[in-house]
């Protein structure tokens, strides 16, 4: 962690940094546990070259699952385009019905629906911008194929990476894709994928 994003920690949180460790977890960026001098330890994401924005939008998805009041959320207690900051929490033994709780909960989570598909702001996929803007027709089907599978083809072919045979298999999916998804749902409050790791 740089001096930077120390200081950067400090004054948003009113305690310097004592100490800081290393935690595994995740591929873009780096995890530490980092002890305040006021007795706090928190959790802190960095990257030495994070895109614009990418962690005050992850900020800002995390508080909305939290308003959905379903699932243990970590507390957001800072973000800039440095570095983001939560409450750590700590990991525990799983009880007897964790798994049932947990599957409870995401339902809960799922239920607790926005006014549509996408958000009123874009996020990232990892490292890369994600739109979540309305698609032009309703429903998930076109949600996934305008704002998630075709901007990731596009990407792919600016980079020369999509051969055109894999770009005719993506067009014939496309045209079965409202058939595939299954039966329409109503728009769900969804999140990244779950870690479970230490």
């Amino acid at each position: 962690m740089t001096d930077e994003v120390r200081e950067a920690i400090a004054a948003a949180l009113g305690a310097r940094v004592r100490g800081t460790r290393g935690l595994s977890g995740g591929d873009i960026n780096e995890a530490h546990a980092v002890a305040l001098d006021d007795g706090r330890e928190i959790f802190v994401k960095t990257n030495r070259r994070p895109p614009p924005g990418m962690f005050p939008v992850e900020a800002r998805g995390l508080e909305w699952l939290r308003q959905a009041g379903a699932v243990r959320v970590p507390e957001v207690l800072a973000a800039d385009e440095r570095y983001l900051a939560l409450e750590l929490l700590r990991p525990g033994k799983p009880g007897p019905k964790f798994d049932e709780e947990l599957g409870r909960g995401l339902a809960a989570l799922h239920r607790a629906a926005p006014g549509g598909f996408g958000l009123d702001h874009d996020n990232f996929i990892g490292r890369l911008p994600q739109s979540n803007g309305p698609a032009a027709a309703p429903g998930w089907a076109a949600f996934y194929r305008e704002r998630r599978l075709e901007p990731q083809l596009e990407s792919a072919a600016g980079a020369g990476l999509l051969p055109a045979a894999l770009r005719r298999d993506f067009d014939r999916l496309f045209g079965r894709l409202d058939a595939l998804v299954g039966p329409e749902e109503p728009p769900a409050r969804l999140h990244g994928d779950l870690w479970g790791g230490t």
